[in-house]
C-alpha cells in the first residue's frame, strides 16, 4: 500500500497547504527519536538511577524479551507509574505461555540490558518483584503501541481511495489526453482526509503528553511521600516543611532541582548536626537560629541544595564502630581469663615440684639461672617458660 507521502506527490497535493512554517512543540523530543548524545533525566528510587540508561529502545526487542515488557508495561499502565503491580514467575509463565527458564533467562537479559530494574521485592515462598521500566524505552512503548493503533485506524481511510485512485489510473492510461488530470472532488476528498489524518495525530501527540504528564506526576507523588522526616520530627520538622521544599523544588529548573535521594541525606545530616554540634551552630548562626533551629535547613533546601556533614556517621557506621568496640572488650576480657587461668596452672605445678625436679629443670637451664635463688623474677620467668612450652599443653 502508498504511503500518505507517495500519494501526495503523484496526486500534486500540498501536505501542507497553508505552507506556514510549523514551531517545535513544547516536549516535542518526547516524540523524536533520541539521537546518541540525547538523554533524558532518570527517577530515582532510593539509589540515585539517573545513571540507569538504556540504548534500547521497543523496536529494538524481539522474541520473549519484548512479550515480557509488552506485559509489564500493561501491569505499569493499570496503576499510571512506569513500576509494575507486584510480578512473580508463575504469572508470566502462565500469562506468555512460556517456560520457568525461559522466563528467568529473558528476565535476565532485560536487567543486563537495562530495560527493566527491581524496585522492590519479596523473596521466599509467596515471593514476588515489582520492576521499574526504563525511561526511554516506556515513553517508546507509549508511542510505538499508539502508532501501531493509529497505522490500524487510518488502514480504512487509504482504502477508500484505492479503488478511486487505481480505476483514474486505468482511465488515465485509456486516454493519454487526461494523463495529468484528476477530478476536482478526489483531490478535495484526499485533502480533507490528509487534513483529519494531521488532526488526529495532534490529538495523539496531546494525549501522549497528557499521559507522561500523569505518569511523572505519580511517580514524584509516590517517591517523595517516602521521605524518612522521624529524625528531624523532634526539632519540629513535619509533613509540611516536606511540602514547601517540594513546592519550591518544583518552580527549579532540571539542573538546580534536588532530587529524593540528596533530601533525604540533608534530612539525617542536619538532624546529626542538632544533635552532635548544636552550640557551634547557635554560635554561628545567632539568635534567630536558637529560636528556629530548622530556618537554616529549609533556606538551603529550597535553593536546591544539600546539606552535607563532614562528620557525620549514618547508623549503619555507629552500629558497626559498636560492633568493633564490643568485640574489642570481649577480646580483652577472653585474654585476661587465658592469661589468669595459665598463671594458675603454672603456681599448681610449681608448688607440686619436688626438690629434686625443681633443680632438674634449674639445671637444664643456663649456667646464668644457678646462683639465682629460687623466689628471684628471672628464675621464675624462666620456668613460666619451661612449663608453658613442655607442660601445659599436655
Amino acid at each position: 500500500m502508498a504511503s500518505l507521502e507517495d500519494l501526495s506527490r503523484s496526486l500534486g497535493v500540498d501536505l501542507n497547504p497553508s505552507n506556514k512554517k510549523a514551531g517545535k512543540k513544547r516536549r516535542s523530543w518526547l516524540l523524536e527519536k533520541n539521537s546518541d548524545n540525547q538523554s533524558t533525566k532518570g527517577l530515582q528510587t532510593g539509589d540515585n538511577q539517573s545513571t540507569k540508561s538504556s540504548s534500547y529502545d521497543y523496536n529494538s526487542l524481539t522474541g520473549i524479551q519484548k512479550k515480557i515488557v509488552e506485559y509489564m508495561y500493561k501491569s505499569c499502565l493499570d496503576i499510571k507509574t512506569r513500576i509494575t503491580q507486584k510480578i512473580n514467575i508463575q504469572d508470566i509463565q502462565t500469562a506468555l505461555e512460556i517456560g520457568e527458564s525461559s522466563a528467568k533467562t529473558s528476565i535476565l537479559r532485560l536487567k543486563e540490558k537495562k530495560c527493566i530494574f527491581i524496585y522492590s521485592r519479596k523473596n521466599g515462598r509467596g515471593g514476588w518483584c515489582k520492576y521499574e521500566i526504563e525511561r526511554n524505552l516506556f515513553h517508546s512503548m507509549i508511542n510505538g503501541l499508539q502508532n501501531d493503533k493509529n497505522i490500524g485506524d487510518q488502514s480504512s481511510i487509504y482504502n477508500s481511495n484505492t479503488i478511486t485512485i487505481n480505476k483514474n489510473k486505468s482511465e488515465q492510461r485509456q486516454d493519454q489526453n487526461t494523463n495529468n488530470t484528476l477530478d476536482s472532488n478526489i483531490i478535495a476528498q484526499l485533502q480533507q482526509q490528509i487534513l483529519e489524518l494531521q488532526k488526529s495525530q495532534q490529538n495523539t501527540i496531546a494525549k501522549t503528553e497528557n499521559e507522561i504528564q500523569t505518569l511523572e506526576k505519580n511517580e514524584n507523588i509516590e517517591e517523595w511521600s517516602n521521605i524518612d522526616i522521624s529524625s528531624l520530627e523532634p526539632f519540629g520538622f513535619n509533613q509540611k516543611h516536606l511540602k514547601q521544599i517540594i513546592a519550591f523544588n518544583d518552580k527549579l529548573d532540571d539542573k538546580s532541582k534536588i532530587t529524593f535521594s540528596d533530601l533525604q541525606e540533608s534530612i539525617e545530616h542536619y538532624s546529626w548536626a542538632l544533635e552532635n554540634r548544636l552550640e557551634e551552630m547557635t554560635e554561628k548562626y545567632g539568635k534567630g537560629f536558637a529560636n528556629n533551629k530548622l530556618r537554616v535547613l529549609m533556606g538551603v533546601l529550597k535553593q536546591g541544595k544539600s546539606w552535607i556533614e563532614p562528620q557525620y556517621e549514618s547508623p549503619e557506621e555507629m552500629a558497626i564502630k559498636e560492633q568493633v568496640n564490643a568485640n574489642k572488650v570481649r577480646l580483652e576480657r577472653i585474654q585476661a581469663l587465658k592469661e589468669e587461668q595459665f598463671n594458675t596452672a603454672f603456681e599448681l605445678w610449681k608448688a607440686q615440684l619436688t626438690k629434686a625436679q625443681f633443680d632438674e629443670i634449674r639445671a637444664s637451664l643456663s649456667s646464668t639461672y644457678s646462683k639465682l635463688s629460687d623466689d628471684s623474677k628471672m628464675l621464675v620467668t624462666a620456668f613460666k617458660k619451661h612449663f608453658k612450652e613442655n607442660v601445659y599443653g599436655e
